[in-house]
């Protein structure tokens, strides 16, 4: 059986705030045959009394919104199957080539997470992140959830209760061969809590260079236990530039259009991250502008990439003395 191609978000509401728009964005414009399903508090407690009404007691117990929240994207997954992903996550690429013929897909969390306080706190290794999680419904690891849920109803710290500390234990508990895939960490979480927590992951070229190989991108805002959230405001890898400090006034032409700003690209044989390099580009505001991508060889994969931009603006040169 397939993972269908349902996307499952949570809120409180219908309304999500603004700030998640853009991300929101990235899974519909990648995913074009999929659904988006936001589910509120409101479903997440019918979909608890409706179908599982032996845990709606401990649902409506938990002293945290975010208990029921884990809860309820587990329950969604099981009943229904489907991606699961948090609002503060990007898409970088089609879901089907990171899903492909996988049963149950997660991933760990960045190894760099794993300091001693998390350590002295029971931590699991590898610890298991519930922020993006990829289901058949019905898959055996959700009756070990709920087996561990019941179990851990009364834990004091909310990632034994029903965070990935409960969840990466209750994956433990699976019999050996169970159907599950482990997405490495850089597919889903290419940043570290504090890359984003300080602003690090928001710089254009660290973000560039850091999301080379990530289907996805978890940004770490940690509204449920940080006051204040990451510095998360449309999308990263659409930051443009600008110019800032003095410089000798006769530099700069008094009309901006007169200012040819002309900006060079070597890839070397690298394609990698040419799609966002000239995506970013192309979101650029000054009007007089130019990409020159250089090759230090032929490459009629990359002039084909290019020209489906169909851009005068952006051009492929061969560099000088490359193996014609």
């Amino acid at each position: 059986m397939a993972i269908p191609r349902v996307l499952h978000q949570l809120w409180k509401t219908a309304t999500v705030p603004e700030r998640y728009t853009a991300l929101r964005e990235t899974w519909r414009i990648r995913n074009p045959d999929w659904i988006i399903r936001l589910w509120t508090d409101a479903d997440l407690q019918a979909l608890v009394d409706e179908r599982y009404p032996e845990l709606a007691a401990i649902y409506r117990a938990y002293p945290e919104a975010i208990s029921r929240a884990d809860l309820g994207r587990y329950l969604v997954l099981e009943t229904y199957g489907g991606v699961y992903a948090d609002l503060d996550c990007e898409c970088l690429s089609p879901l089907d080539a990171l899903i492909g013929d996988a049963a149950f897909l997660i991933a760990p969390e960045p190894a760099a997470h794993l300091d001693e306080d998390i350590r002295a706190r029971g931590a699991p290794d590898p610890l298991y992140c519930p922020s993006f999680i990829a289901s058949r419904a019905g898959h055996p690891v959700w009756a070990c959830v709920r087996l561990r849920i019941i179990e851990c109803a009364s834990a004091a710290d909310v990632l034994d209760r029903t965070g990935p500390f409960l969840l990466t234990r209750a994956i433990g508990d699976l019999d050996a061969g169970a159907d599950i895939t482990i997405a490495p960490s850089e597919a889903i979480y290419p940043f570290t809590k504090h890359q984003c927590w300080s602003g690090e992951a928001f710089d254009i070229e660290t973000w560039e260079r850091l999301t080379r190989v990530a289907s996805v991108a978890h940004y770490w805002e940690g509204g449920w236990f940080r006051r204040r959230p990451a510095p998360l405001d449309g999308l990263p890898g659409a930051l443009s530039a600008s110019r800032s400090g003095e410089g000798p006034a006769a530099a700069y032409p008094k009309a901006a259009g007169d200012l040819r700003v002309t900006c060079v690209m070597p890839v070397q044989g690298w394609r990698g991250g040419v799609g966002p390099a000239v995506e970013s580009y192309l979101r650029q505001t000054h009007v007089n502008r130019e990409l020159l991508v250089v090759s230090d060889r032929v490459d009629e994969g990359l002039a084909q990439t290019l020209a489906v931009w169909r851009r005068d603006d952006i051009r492929l040169l061969i560099a000088p003395g490359a193996d014609l």
